[in-house]
């Protein structure tokens, strides 16, 4: 596509580290433009661009997209083929239906988009469900993410740096009461990953998505949130022998009781899934990795934690299907603790 007329359309809200590679792979492609909605950063994009480094991308200096605002409502000024959200799912904050609302809004006159929702967690779609189906009369188009990827925005959140691994796993969400998607679905998510993969992306379709994204979690969920609570990153578990031996047990019997999930929601999990991702933790990082991962960045800086989504939605479904849970029953507490602290500082409601 090279005439501007037969361009996807793309509307994308959440212009961090996932946002600026995600618009980058979609306009790389030549067959999309991307409206970006930048709400933290949109003076500084607007005025200087991005600046990418990237092992992945290569590097880039005050790179801009087709179109940025400042928000959802100042960009509902056309159709949109797909809306991709990359900010995070925070419903005990901001739900997603609350933050695509001038989308889902009577006077929002044109035909819903495809929604991508490239988000950590589980259940991460339920609430944008509800709230389109309730809002058109026709089933909603979801699609949903596994999102892998090392990049990060610098402080200034002017730049984004990034090495070379990147993957996204995709499919189309289906409700509990939903049918079977329709033809028009699953053509859109193959134009989606097809565009993606055009641009540069690892981009590729799983057919049960809700597994990878669950089999993705568990490192959030135990290894993230560990690290989280411990102020500290990965390959602080084992820096001397006796310390990896005191954190191998606790952290091994956490990713069992998710083993015990996966289990119980028929997923093929194994009592190998735990092991593997116990060793790759203890031993499968460099002592002087530098990574760390976003919930403890966000606890360093003040920010919510995407706590119900990771923990929170493993816990109730914990209770669901009976499954003990006791060890995520505790981290969810403590982060939990540590969400309302955060929350309460920033005046938000709780």
């Amino acid at each position: 596509m090279s005439n501007s007329d037969d361009l996807l359309d793309v509307l994308l809200v959440g212009y961090g580290a996932v946002g600026v590679m995600y618009t980058y792979f979609l306009e790389n492609s030549k067959r999309a433009r991307v409206t970006v909605v930048a709400r933290g950063n949109y003076s500084l994009v607007q005025d200087k661009g991005i600046n990418i480094e990237s092992g992945r991308l290569g590097n880039h200096a005050a790179w801009k997209p087709y179109r940025i605002f400042g928000s959802v409502s100042d960009a509902a000024d056309r159709q949109y083929h797909y809306v991709v959200v990359t900010t995070k799912a925070l419903p005990d904050v901001l739900p997603t239906s609350r933050l695509l609302s001038p989308l889902l809004a009577a006077e929002y006159k044109f035909p819903q988009p495809t929604y991508v929702l490239a988000q950590n967690g589980l259940g991460v779609e339920d609430d944008l469900y509800a709230a389109a189906k309730r809002t058109r009369s026709h089933e909603p188009i979801i699609i949903t993410g596994a999102v892998f990827l090392d990049a990060s925005l610098t402080d200034s959140r002017d730049g984004l740096v990034q090495g070379t691994m990147e993957k996204l796993v995709v499919g189309l969400y289906v409700g509990e009461t939903a049918p079977p998607p329709a033809p028009d679905a699953v053509a859109s998510l193959q134009t989606f990953v097809d565009v993606m993969k055009q641009g540069g992306s690892n981009a590729s379709m799983a057919e049960n998505i809700q597994y990878e994204k669950f089999m993705k979690n568990r490192w959030n969920a135990v290894v993230a949130s560990l690290c989280t609570l411990a102020r500290q990153p990965p390959p602080a578990m084992s820096l001397t022998p006796k310390l990896e031996e005191i954190v191998e047990g606790p952290l091994h019997g956490t990713l069992q009781e998710l083993s015990a999930l996966g289990q119980a929601l028929g997923y093929p999990v194994t009592e190998e899934d735990a092991r593997f991702l116990t060793d790759r933790t203890l031993r499968g990082f460099s002592k002087t990795s530098p990574h760390l991962p976003s919930m403890l960045v966000d606890v360093q800086r003040g920010s919510p934690l995407e706590v119900e989504v990771i923990i929170g939605a493993l816990v109730r479904l914990g209770k669901k299907y009976k499954v003990s849970m006791p060890r995520m029953e505790l981290i969810y507490a403590l982060l939990s603790i540590i969400q309302v602290q955060n929350l309460q500082k920033d005046g938000l409601k709780v």
